[in-house]
């Protein structure tokens, strides 16, 4: 089921508790991770897309990547 939300009724880190919460995470938040999080929150769908389409182009090709 996909339902949309605005950042109002479903903050960044209320979403983040939530996925991490399925990946079987203790019931607290990493400090740095929270902390990150903070500094994203308010981001633009738009700009969301634009950092996950970054990062994954940094890991794939980018200093990141893992040379074999």
């Amino acid at each position: 089921m996909q339902q949309e939300y605005s950042p109002s009724e479903y903050p960044f880190l209320k979403a983040l508790e939530d996925g991490l919460c399925e990946l079987v995470i203790p019931d607290s938040i990493p400090q740095d991770l929270h902390d990150v999080c903070s500094q994203l929150a308010g981001l633009t769908v738009d700009e969301a897309e634009t950092l996950l389409e970054a990062l994954q182009h940094q890991l794939r090709w980018g200093n990141a990547a893992v040379v074999n």
